[in-house]
């Protein structure tokens, strides 16, 4: 949906049924007309309401009832007028209601006519008095003995002027309070689903925290639907809420779907000419401009600006103008038009939000932009400066920020503005004065990430901000090659490490975190339990909703549940940030990595190699223990096409060898240090999908024939694996699993474990004891855990990849909450490298959630690895890890020996032996059963070497 949306009041409570008689009425005919005005309100037929109270009012004033009955019926009546937009008559409607109920002290009916008041000033924009009634109203009815439901009423209300006014942290406790009143009021016709829409749209355009806005926009459909029904007006604000999520997932058909049903709803229910409908055709608008429908989303804009010239509704009108004005400047066409659009929403915004505000500040970047595609320089800088002061940003403090992400577009606006001056004069003081944005965008970005609680939605965040960082590392780029100074080299450098593999890292260093500050471990052990009833709501909760008949109830029960445990665990975390300062200090803490930081910690024979594949421009930094290169080339585009050609000609058994090379020259030629054996690689994009291994060189020699090769996510990851809290001393060498599947395609996984046992001497559990449970209990004893088993993966989910044991299944996401304690996992499965890509943040796939178990060091397959050729290199690698070779080594000979040893050109394709690969620490794991074989062996040998001296002299001292 649009940024706008979120200042527009998603649904009143006086829209609903929320009049209470506090007096015994004693006309059962007025009685009865006003149940069913209220009836009538309900379904959302306002104007069928309106006109029976009007004639209601006509026939209490004829009969001369008594005038509270008046006074009751015209505040009744006052809302209806406001559901069908007629503010200023409710406004007097209200007011001569609110005189009877002074006279009579009645508290309660003066609270309610307060607040609608409040609700009349609201919609006719007069914020300042909106706040003075409502707060009127919600402290009186404080003071006075009152159904909770009336103080939620109130607190909803309010939290809405609050999210209109900027202030989101204030907005969202009143709704949480909202909630709690609704809960204790136990009233089953109530509003809660849009209480359940303000906190959605808090968490979705407040904080990007698309994963939390989910959470709740699912509930509101829940909840509204029992409430409302399908087709009332009132629930077109819930559909609107979760029609935000569908748009952020990009699936835009069915946005637009939702919301074409919720324009046809207000249409009939509100009338064509009705703030809500113009809400509607600029909501349908964006997502289409979003869908590429361009002519269609500016159709839709022009009928939204139609409808709020009508209606006369500044907010309305400018948000319909503003959009439109989007439209145009973003595809730099009828420029004039946008400025002149522009210019007449941002006054209406200064005149209704005042100046500084999130809306105001992304009104003044588009009139940034706007002058940038008119090459007015002046005009540019000034909205440009403007923008940061309506954000209110100062970027040595950010605290008191306000917009930080509108903040953060106008800083990336501003660099591509320094960027153009470049190109055109050639002058190095303009691109440093776009290299001086680059800490501020950083400091911004990583603020921004303070507000996440969730994985995915930082995961999300770091995608949709790539292009700064190609931008920096461009700007570094050019910056060091004109000067040859090294600070563009060490900034490049953190610009690649910032944002990569950033959630799998915070989950390594947590672990370590949480033992370094001595969290108690009675918290800790409630954290692990939340976390698995997380876990096991949210896939209770994906197979309900992917059922072919859902249990509503049981859904409905889940969606609640996920709710309720997510509170909890936030609110545990909050616990440990406010009462372990040790823990938070650690968290937080600086976490920047210097290129000396690698040199320090890497072997002489190894080269660190790592990669950023923007969307024009590849970069790569090889970092050895004495020196550091930097490269940059334009092939992104060419490498995208090799890889997947790549991947294709591997899958289908094709020539590799022309693609490899091709890809070894663009990615290795130039960047590779030829005498440095051991390179650690670091993927990036769709990078982590090729086994580097088999790229060629011209003389088409294998990348394997001369080196090893490891793979970890990012420089400080490869520290954090290598460092020493993750290398664990464990009781027992090496453990083996491997079901027997009863239904599905069978393994030779039995005689893998066999056979490797044979090597190694541990523990195996094979057929149908190889479970869960088992495993649970031999996941922190052992150094290596071996599963040869099948495994699924979720493209769509991958919190839902799973390993098949004998008696079920363990999903990557509770492999996430195991703590599983080992210094390498094989998982001799299918596709267990595989999964989603998410870019900078690399592919989530079950070696990753081995990863943030724990794990230091995790040999993975990147593809569907026949049984047979697994089998055959599984064992040679275990062979060269018994004789006491580095991890990364011990697989290339056994890649290698597979080679060697293999007659069968067929079988000698990359398809059957590269898709094995090894991801983390590479150190040298000790036998302990061998060392004791040694010494023994040594033993004997010493006594019989004594023994054969002994008799040697003997017989000496005889001759």
């Amino acid at each position: 949906m649009i940024k706008a949306n979120k200042y527009i009041i998603k649904f009143i409570f006086f829209l609903l049924p929320l009049f209470v008689f506090s007096q015994k009425v004693d006309s059962i005919y007025v009685y009865k007309v006003n149940e069913k005005a209220l009836e009538l309100s309900r379904n959302g037929k306002f104007k069928n309401a309106d006109l029976l109270l009007s004639k209601l009012v006509s026939d209490i004033k004829k009969n001369k009832l008594a005038e509270k009955y008046l006074a009751i019926t015209l505040l009744l009546k006052a809302k209806q007028e406001i559901n069908l937009g007629l503010y200023t008559k409710s406004n007097k409607t209200t007011r001569k209601a609110l005189q009877h109920f002074l006279i009579n002290k009645d508290s309660f009916q003066i609270a309610d006519a307060l607040n609608t008041i409040g609700v009349n000033h609201y919609f006719l924009e007069n914020y300042d008095s909106t706040k003075i009634y409502y707060e009127r109203s919600f402290d009186l009815k404080k003071r006075i003995d009152i159904d909770p439901y009336e103080l939620a009423v109130s607190a909803y209300n309010l939290g809405i002027l609050y999210e209109d006014l900027g202030q989101s942290k204030k907005a969202l406790t009143l709704y949480r309070d909202a909630e709690e009143f609704i809960i204790k009021s136990k009233r089953e016709r109530n509003f809660l689903a849009d209480v359940y829409v303000g906190i959605a749209h808090i968490y979705f355009y407040e904080y990007k925290d698309i994963d939390k806005a989910e959470k709740y926009a699912e509930k509101a459909m829940d909840v509204g639907i029992k409430i409302y029904g399908e087709f009332n007006p009132n629930i077109t604000f819930v559909y609107t809420s979760y029609a935000n999520i569908l748009e952020s997932k990009e699936k835009y058909k069915e946005s637009i779907e939702l919301l074409k049903k919720s324009l046809k709803i207000r249409e009939k229910g509100y009338g064509d000419n009705h703030k809500w409908t113009c809400e509607s055709y600029y909501d349908l608008a964006y997502v289409y401009e979003l869908d590429e429908q361009h002519e269609k989303a500016e159709e839709f804009y022009k009928k939204a600006i139609n409808i709020g010239n009508k209606i006369n509704s500044k907010s309305y009108l400018s948000n319909a103008k503003i959009e439109l004005a989007k439209l145009y400047t973003d595809q730099n066409i009828n420029n004039k038009e946008a400025q002149k659009l522009l210019e007449e929403s941002l006054n209406t915004r200064v005149s209704v939000f005042g100046f500084k505000n999130e809306i105001v500040t992304e009104n003044l970047r588009y009139l940034a932009c706007n002058a940038k595609n008119q090459k007015d320089k002046q005009k540019f800088l000034l909205y440009i400066n403007q923008s940061f002061t309506a954000g209110n940003y100062k970027k040595d403090s950010l605290n008191q920020i306000i917009a930080p992400f509108e903040v953060l577009s106008s800083l990336e606006l501003l660099g591509d503005w320094y960027q153009e001056q470049y190109e055109k004069d050639n002058n190095l003081e303009t691109l440093i004065k776009k290299y001086e944005l680059i800490d501020q965008e950083v400091a911004l970005i990583e603020y921004s990430q303070n507000n996440f609680t969730s994985d995915r939605s930082k995961i999300k965040f770091a995608n949709n901000y790539r292009d700064i960082f190609e931008k920096g590392l461009n700007t570094c780029w050019v910056l060091y090659q004109k000067t040859n100074d090294k600070k563009f080299l060490e900034k490049a450098f953190q610009l690649f490490e910032t944002n990569r593999n950033t959630t799998l890292l915070e989950g390594l260093q947590d672990i370590k975190y949480k033992l370094y500050s001595d969290l108690p471990e009675d918290l800790l052990e409630y954290e692990s339990q939340i976390k698995q009833d997380l876990a096991k709501v949210n896939m209770d909760l994906y197979y309900e909703k992917t059922a072919s008949k859902p249990d509503k109830e049981f859904l409905s029960k889940l969606i609640n549940d996920r709710i309720v445990i997510s509170t909890k665990l936030d609110s545990l975390h909050k616990e440990f940030n406010k009462n372990h300062p040790k823990y938070a200090s650690l968290k937080y803490k600086n976490k920047e990595v210097k290129i000396s930081d690698v040199q320090g910690n890497i072997n002489r024979d190894s080269q660190l190699i790592t990669y950023f594949l923007g969307e024009e421009n590849l970069f790569s930094f090889i970092i050895t223990k004495n020196e550091v290169t930097f490269f940059k080339s334009t092939v992104a585009e060419i490498i995208i096409k090799l890889v997947g050609s790549l991947n294709t000609e591997i899958i289908n058994l094709e020539n590799t060898n022309n693609t490899s090379n091709q890809l070894y020259s663009v990615l290795l030629n130039e960047q590779l240090n030829l005498n440095k054996k051991k390179i650690v690689i670091i993927p990036d994009n769709v990078l982590n999908y090729i086994p580097f291994e088999l790229l060629q060189n011209k003389n088409k020699q294998s990348l394997i024939d001369n080196f090893t090769v490891s793979y970890t996510g990012s420089a400080r990851l490869f520290l954090e694996l290598n460092n020493n809290f993750f290398q664990y001393k464990l009781p027992n060498y090496w453990v083996g699993f491997s079901p027997d599947y009863q239904e599905r395609d069978q393994l030779e996984n039995s005689n893998e474990i066999t056979s490797i046992n044979a090597i190694v001497g541990g523990t195996t559990f094979v057929e149908k004891a190889s479970t869960i449970e088992n495993f649970k209990k031999n996941n922190q004893n052992h150094d290596i855990l071996h599963l040869a088993m099948h495994a699924e993966i979720d493209n769509e989910n991958p919190m839902f990849n799973k390993l098949i044991f004998a008696d079920g299944y363990l999903t990557s996401s509770e492999i996430y909450n195991l703590k599983n304690k080992a210094n390498l996992a094989v998982l001799s499965a299918c596709n267990t490298g595989f999964g989603k890509l998410e870019k900078g943040e690399g592919v989530m796939s079950m070696a990753r959630a081995f990863h943030f178990s724990g794990v230091p060091s995790v040999v993975m397959s990147l593809w569907k690895v026949p049984d047979k050729e697994t089998k055959k290199i599984m064992i040679s690698f275990y062979k060269f890890l018994n004789k006491g070779f580095d991890k990364d080594e011990a697989l290339q000979l056994a890649k290698k020996e597979y080679l060697k040893n293999t007659d069968d050109l067929i079988l000698k394709h990359p398809y059957y032996w590269s898709g094995f690969v090894l991801n983390g620490n590479t150190k040298t794991l000790s036998n302990k059963s061998n060392f004791i074989f040694y010494i023994a062996g040594g033993s004997v040998l010493l006594l019989f070497s004594l023994f054969g001296y002994r008799k040697h002299r003997k017989k000496k001292a005889s001759t």
